[in-house]
């Protein structure tokens, strides 16, 4: 029981759940997922919470509908809504099937009203996440890994409750407590990337290289994010003088632009991506965008039409500099 009272801890210092809300539980029947349920409904009269528990079938597996079946059954048993998202594509993709899940839990819980989609990630997910991002060559945002809460909409979160506990301490706690669990065989199949990396590379690097991976990877995580949070705040204030949103109107003065440096034209790029809502799934896609912004109008808005159909864009010069103003269209 000493995870709960550590768990508990955690809630109140970092305040990413607060008494009286409507929590969404992701869950795929699995030791991490259903440890957060048991937790949670530890909690829940002290806290006067509503909970729900959603899974998510992306029919990876021959056994994901016993699966279901034995999360409905323990949720009646726990007095939890539940709620079943079965999907009806096939998905290429690991990448594909999550931009999936997010999506179809985001309507989910602005249907039925919960401010909280909770998802049971842990210490270890996090550091995955850094070691494929790694490896695919990802940004120093995308080294940062997992964030433990992400605003989605005004009023929807994304929370990870567990993101600073092992799997180990998990582990030991759900077998003292005798909650049933189901074992998720997705987990185990090689063909995905995240599980080449838990399975093989991780214990590998242990054995071979340090003992000590998962703690030495958290620092330079956590160092990561304290570097980025403060250069984020610099850029900012340096940024926001010639990119800027009026009345719904993005405005880049891209006279300036033009004699940046790079990594200030990406920043400025990824910013504008956010902002028009343009899906750029890595970083090649983003410098690609980045060095047709360095090209003429013509490509600029070419590109943009073939992206997303509904923006408009327009140059125009102010005082001997030009620029560039977008919008999207309703």
């Amino acid at each position: 029981m000493c995870l709960i009272k550590k768990f508990t801890n955690e809630l109140l210092s970092n305040n990413s759940l607060i008494p009286y809300q409507s929590l969404l539980i992701c869950t795929s029947g699995g030791q991490d997922s259903l440890s957060l349920v048991y937790l949670l409904k530890i909690l829940k009269n002290s806290w006067h919470w509503r909970i729900g528990i959603v899974y998510c079938d992306h029919l990876f597996q021959i056994n994901s509908i016993s699966t279901g079946r034995f999360i409905s059954k323990l949720s009646l048993k726990l007095n939890f809504e539940f709620y079943e998202i079965i999907s009806t594509q096939y998905f290429n993709s690991e990448f594909d099937a999550r931009n999936w899940r997010y999506k179809k839990l985001l309507k989910l819980a602005q249907f039925y009203g919960y401010s909280s989609i909770i998802t049971g990630h842990t210490k270890n997910d996090k550091i995955e996440s850094f070691l494929l991002h790694l490896l695919r060559g990802s940004s120093i945002l995308g080294l940062q890994s997992i964030f433990q809460k992400i605003k989605l909409t005004n009023e929807t979160n994304l929370i990870r409750p567990l993101l600073n506990f092992s799997r180990v301490e998990i582990l030991l706690f759900i077998r003292g407590t005798n909650f049933p669990i189901y074992f998720d065989q997705t987990n185990r199949n090689l063909t995905y990337f995240r599980n080449r990396i838990r399975n093989q590379l991780i214990p590998y690097l242990k054995i071979f290289f340090n003992p000590k991976l998962d703690t030495k990877i958290t620092q330079i995580i956590n160092f990561i994010k304290l570097e980025t949070k403060y250069f984020s705040h610099l850029n900012f204030l340096t940024i926001s003088s010639f990119l800027f949103i009026k009345n719904n109107f993005i405005y880049l003065n891209y006279s300036i632009f033009l004699k940046l440096p790079i990594i200030y034209q990406r920043k400025i790029i990824y910013q504008i991506s956010q902002w028009i809502k343009i899906p750029h799934k890595n970083f090649v896609e983003l410098e690609k965008f980045r060095l047709i912004f360095n090209q003429s109008f013509y490509n600029i808005k070419k590109y943009l039409f073939i992206l997303k159909k509904n923006i408009s864009i327009k140059f125009f010069s102010y005082k001997f500099c030009l620029y560039i103003c977008l919008k999207s269209k309703n």
